[in-house]
């Protein structure tokens, strides 16, 4: 039954904050007049306090409310109709803006604070911060009465169904003591997986012999229940997990393999419809691409989806909703092809890199950015590498005469519709600090700016990441201009003697970073080795197409005969491998590890998939195959960075 008094034990303990916060205020006196968004009514910890409650009433007879994250929290709940729609639309928007402003006030003033000036230089600076953050609220709108009215919302939203429950407990239920039960949660969980599986034998009977005979193992079952429970919490979830019963049994194979399309689909259990693209053995859309004289390259076919929503009259927040759930849908896809149809990693970063460069070509026109801005993609987006999990490195360039400070804002809103963690997820991370000078330069650059940086300031190993710069979005002609300057960053180094000492010794630094060599990528040997060299050996010999994956930039080097087949071959094969085992590490365990997950189960998993798409065994394990492939990549990589040093010293 329902255990009301458990409210108690929160209500007691934020009362006691309240106290002490107001009681800390009170001696401290040179403390500021201000408004406190984290401890103050309304404010971030009553909304995690009424979750918390929420979910202690009701997590007892309902398991799945059991979970971290105020956000998602807030989802199940509502899921369930203990809140109301209204109810989660308020308390996620106060939720996320007032977090928001929380990282701002602690941003400027570098320390560990919640309080919001009320008037002053401080609160113009934080209005400033916060312009055009707010969903649905007007620009120009007064920073103080919008956080006053959001927080006297949450404030109203909290008494209301503390008040209601607490009355229904005087009601309904006798006054009983409080207590945590160790071993109640497992009989309850066991419980419900009972009850999933007889309405699934009534509704669904063909889908539950398929589960009920599945030979899956304490991962894969625990994953299945999940997503199941997920999809009770509501007819039209319910709905369409029967409308796709054979599609549904197909997913047996993902929830034993992957936790991060597990949680897709936990989380939105309406995407299993999707993978009926799956079963009808559709395609990804063809990716032709073209080599022009800049380097870039063009995709012939985008994604309709994002083509549709870029052009849409849809209200803005609509979009960028769709968006993100369109997104959602092509990760979900993606990860469903590399396991039930084992193809190569080349071809499944191909089909991430293709939709991330669709979204962030689809945001950019939802945002309103001007026309006249150049989104240019650096890194693995660059490389046409992009995978699970990875950070969108982009570069923002305008043209001489444009307002630089204004260009800044929208890119900084733009950022803001990619990176921001909202109730539909988000789209990716975005890192800007490969741009001239780092984190200490300007958002946007100028073309000008940018030939100046690259002439005079750039250093060595800046030389190996902008031969990575690609124009995806924004103004062509000002992308075309950006990487025509690129150019002189190349030439500026390609006739530097200390090229090849600078870039041996930035390799050297970033092995020094990981002590133990357990890393994919920075260890001797590992993904970096030939990411170092063949981009040196194109900047070097004035090789104009420097663009591509790393098999791409190790067959361009074998045309130009900078480097032997034999050793071409023998790169191929390992960056191959390095790339395939860091990809599905990310689609096993859901993070970014930069070795081999430290769960025994995971590593199985890892290796098990890994030699399916590679069709090899590791007869001695998939870390002993890792080791030795480092080692020989190394090897390879000291004999021609030697043979590299000493066809200059003749050449001199």
């Amino acid at each position: 039954r329902l255990n009301f008094s458990a409210i108690k034990t929160a209500l007691e303990t934020r009362e006691k904050i309240a106290k002490k916060g107001s009681d800390r205020r009170a001696l401290d006196r040179e403390e500021e007049p201000g408004i406190n968004v984290k401890l103050g009514r309304g404010g971030i910890r009553d909304i995690e306090f009424l979750v918390q409650c929420l979910q202690r009433v009701y997590g007892g007879a309902e398991p799945w409310l059991r979970s971290r994250g105020t956000l998602f929290a807030l989802q199940k709940l509502h899921d369930k109709g203990h809140i109301s729609g209204h109810e989660f639309h308020q308390l996620t928007s106060a939720y996320e803006f007032l977090r928001h402003l929380e990282h701002r006030l602690q941003l400027q003033q570098g320390r560990q604070t919640y309080r919001m000036p009320i008037s002053g230089l401080k609160l113009q600076i934080v209005q400033r911060a916060m312009e055009g953050y707010a969903p649905g609220e007007d620009r120009g709108s007064d920073l103080l009465e919008l956080v006053r009215r959001k927080m006297a919302v949450v404030a109203e939203i909290y008494e209301r169904l503390i008040d209601q429950h607490e009355t229904h407990n005087r009601l309904e239920e006798p006054a009983t003591e409080f207590r945590l039960h160790g071993s109640g949660s497992v009989v309850g969980a066991e419980q419900s997986n009972r009850e999933v599986l007889e309405r699934l034998a009534a509704d669904a009977p063909a889908f539950y012999k398929l589960i009920s005979t599945a030979n899956l193992d304490a991962s894969g079952r625990k994953n299945l229940f999940r997503f199941l429970s997920s999809a009770f919490t509501s007819s039209e979830r319910y709905a369409t997990l029967l409308r796709y019963p054979a599609i549904a049994g197909r997913t047996l194979a993902l929830f034993e393999t992957s936790d991060y399309l597990t949680e897709i689909l936990v989380r939105h259990p309406e995407e299993v419809a999707a993978l009926d693209e799956l079963h009808q053995g559709i395609r990804p859309l063809s990716r032709g691409v073209l080599f022009h004289a800049t380097g870039e390259q063009e995709r012939t076919v985008r994604d309709p989806v994002f083509e549709y929503l870029a052009k849409s009259q849809s209200p803005h927040a609509e979009k960028i909703s769709l968006l993100r759930r369109h997104y959602r849908r092509c990760m979900l896809l993606s990860g469903a092809r590399d396991i039930t149809q084992l193809r190569g990693v080349y071809e499944s970063l191909a089909e991430t890199t293709a939709a991330t460069e669709d979204a962030i070509a689809a945001a950019l026109r939802i945002a309103e950015v001007p026309p006249r801005l150049a989104v240019m993609a650096l890194g693995r987006l660059g490389s046409g590498e992009f995978d699970l999990l990875s950070d969108a490195d982009l570069l923002f360039v305008c043209v001489e005469g444009e307002d630089v400070a204004a260009l800044g804002k929208f890119a900084s809103q733009f950022i803001q519709v990619l990176a921001a963690y909202t109730r539909d997820g988000m789209l990716f991370p975005v890192d800007t600090r490969l741009r001239p000078r780092g984190a200490e330069g300007e958002l946007v650059v100028t073309v000008k700016q940018l030939s100046a940086y690259f002439r005079r300031e750039a250093q060595a190993w800046e030389a190996l990441t902008y031969a990575k710069l690609r124009f995806i979005a924004g103004s062509r002609d000002v992308g075309e201009r950006a990487m025509v300057v690129a150019d002189e960053l190349f030439q500026r180094f390609a006739d530097d003697e200390s090229f090849l000492p600078a870039v041996a010794e930035m390799r050297a630094k970033l092995e020094r970073t990981e002590v133990d060599g357990r890393n994919l990528k920075t260890a001797p040997g590992g993904s970096y080795d030939v990411d170092f060299l063949t981009n040196y050996l194109l900047v070097k010999h004035g090789i104009r197409a420097k663009q591509g994956t790393l098999r791409n930039r190790l067959w361009r080097c074998a045309e130009a005969n900078l480097l032997q087949k034999s050793d071409v071959v023998r790169l191929d094969h390992a960056a191959e491998f390095l790339r395939t085992v860091e990809h599905v590490v990310r689609l096993v365990s859901g993070r970014g590890y930069k070795w081999l997950p430290p769960t025994e189960h995971a590593r199985e998993t890892v290796t098990k998939l890994t030699e399916r798409i590679l069709g090899r065994k590791f007869a001695e394990g998939l870390e002993t195959e890792l080791s030795a492939v480092l080692a020989e990549t190394r090897a390879t990589y000291g004999r021609m960075m030697s043979d590299s040093g000493r066809r200059i010293t003749t050449s001199v």
